[in-house]
C-alpha cells in the first residue's frame, strides 16, 4: 500500500485529493516529513545520515539537520560539543579556560545567507578534518531519489533514510494538514457546517494520534490533559 493510500485511510474515503485545492499536496507531504524528522532524536537518524568530511569550514545547505560532528586526530575521532558562534572566540583563545583542545573539540554554526558554515576549534585541517553527520531534506515527487508518496514513479516509495517506526507519525501529520486544507475551502451553508464539524472532530483524533506517536519516538510518556 502506498503512503498516499495509508494517508487516505486515516483521513477517510470521502476526501478527494484530486480536487484543485489539493494542488499543493506534494509541498504538504514534503514539509510534514521534514517536520517529523526535525524532532526525532538524533540517534534514530544517525544510521541513516550522510557523513561528508571537511578540511575547512563546511557549508550547510538550507535544509540540513546536523546530528553529530567529530574531528579527526590521527586515526581517532573525537566528538565535538556544540557551542554558539558567539562563544567561539573563547574556544580559540589560548588564555581562556574555555580553550578547545584536540581531545575536547567544539563546533559552531556561523550564520550566513543560506544554511550557515560549520567551523570548529581547534580548526579543521587536512589531517584534522571534520566528519559531519547530517540529515538532508528529501524532495517529494516522482523522480529518482524523490519521495514518491503516491507510487507509480521511479522515486522512493517511503521517505528515504527515515526510520520505519516514524512512518505512522508522518502519515498522521500529512493527514491532519490535508484536512486543514480541506476545511479552508468548505462553504458556509448549513450542510457544509455539519461536514466541517465532522472534519474537525476527525482531525482532533488524528492530531491526538500524531502527538502520541511523537512522544513514543522521543521516549516521552503521554499524559492526560
Amino acid at each position: 500500500m502506498s503512503f498516499k493510500s495509508r494517508v487516505i485511510d486515516v483521513m477517510g474515503d470521502s476526501i478527494d485529493l484530486t480536487e484543485s485545492h489539493f494542488s499543493n499536496a506534494l509541498n504538504i507531504v514534503e514539509q510534514a516529513v521534514w517536520d517529523v524528522v526535525s524532532v526525532l532524536p538524533a540517534k534514530m537518524l544517525l544510521k541513516h545520515s550522510v557523513a561528508p568530511t571537511a578540511a575547512a569550514a563546511y557549508q550547510l545547505d538550507g535544509d540540513e539537520r546536523i546530528l553529530f560532528v567529530e574531528r579527526a586526530v590521527g586515526a581517532d575521532y573525537f566528538g565535538c560539543a556544540e557551542i554558539g558562534f558567539e562563544d567561539s572566540r573563547r574556544a580559540l583563545d589560548p588564555d581562556s579556560i574555555h580553550l578547545a583542545s584536540n581531545f575536547t573539540p567544539v563546533y559552531w554554526v556561523m550564520p550566513d545567507g543560506v544554511g550557515g558554515d560549520i567551523e570548529s576549534a581547534p580548526a579543521a585541517g587536512a589531517s584534522n578534518f571534520l566528519r559531519i553527520h547530517s540529515y538532508k531534506r528529501q524532495v517529494a515527487g516522482t523522480a529518482a531519489n524523490e519521495f514518491d508518496w503516491a507510487g507509480g514513479g521511479v522515486g522512493d516509495s517511503t521517505p528515504a533514510k527515515v526510520p520505519t517506526e516514524a512512518h505512522d507519525a508522518i502519515i498522521y501529520l500529512i493527514a491532519s494538514r490535508l484536512l486543514t486544507q480541506q476545511m479552508s475551502f468548505m462553504g458556509i451553508e448549513e450542510e457544509d457546517q455539519e461536514a466541517l464539524q465532522l472534519t474537525q472532530a476527525s482531525q482532533a483524533g488524528i492530531d491526538g494520534e500524531f502527538k502520541t506517536q511523537i512522544m513514543k519516538l522521543r521516549g516521552e510518556e503521554a499524559t492526560e490533559k
